[in-house]
């Protein structure tokens, strides 16, 4: 931050072009208001890990068994035939299990989906407070 001439601070981003990558002589630059821009950029390309996409569904599964219920013939095609499925209360730890099988992406996303009608890169964004 700068200070204006009566020595208060300016609260507008400084603009100047800051120096990085020293070796050598070729050093290269960049503002502040740039480098917050590559750092979003990075956020927003940011992949969530397969666990915690799989995390995020069993959350799903056990918190709301009344909606799991109503998509019994989805889960049983996706997760196979298990007798946890005829439960009143699904165990998290048998959940995990099940869904440990799971090495694809794309097939988490879609179970979670058909499930709640919510995104999961969404939601799960918006529980770590990436863009809070």
């Amino acid at each position: 931050m700068r200070r204006n001439q009566d020595g208060q601070h300016n609260e507008r981003l400084p603009t100047e072009r800051l120096q990085y990558g020293y070796t050598s002589g070729s050093g290269m630059f960049i503002t502040i208001p740039e480098s917050v821009g590559y750092i979003k950029l990075l956020i927003d390309n940011f992949s969530i890990p397969l666990n915690e996409k799989r995390e995020l569904l069993v959350t799903l599964i056990e918190q709301n068994p009344e909606l799991v219920r109503g998509k019994l013939s989805i889960m049983r095609k996706e997760l196979g035939n298990s007798g946890i499925f005829d439960r009143v209360q699904l165990s998290k730890t048998e959940l995990h299990v099940l869904l440990s099988g799971i090495d694809d992406d794309g097939k988490v996303d879609k179970l979670f989906k058909e499930i709640s009608n919510l995104d999961t890169e969404r939601i799960w964004r918006e529980q770590k407070n990436l863009f809070s």
